[in-house]
């Protein structure tokens, strides 16, 4: 899909039914610029495609899991920071 490489495994059935994961690596360049994306950068999305051949439906579910995982990085490495600030102000920066 344009310069995205994107696997994908699983079965399509005779009947035409869909059971396939979709693996899609992340590309630093896709988050260098997104301080709050920038661990993701390398890893890899699995993204769950159930349906048929006609009418292929990702995995809502697993979308949503994603999302919840995004943004407990995210205010994880924020709180991060500020424990790291506060610590930095009062015993001088850690090495």
């Amino acid at each position: 899909a344009g310069d995205v490489v994107m696997r994908t495994s699983g079965s399509v059935g005779l009947d035409q039914s869909l059971a396939l994961v979709a693996e899609v690596p992340i590309q630093e360049a896709w988050v260098q610029d997104r301080r709050l994306l920038q661990s993701l950068g390398g890893t890899t999305i699995q993204v769950p495609i159930r349906g048929t051949l006609t009418r292929p439906q990702i995995d809502e579910r697993a979308l949503a899991d994603l999302n919840r995982r995004l943004m407990e990085e995210a205010a994880g490495r924020v709180l991060e920071e500020q424990i790291d600030r506060g610590l930095n102000r009062l015993f001088g920066p850690r090495s």
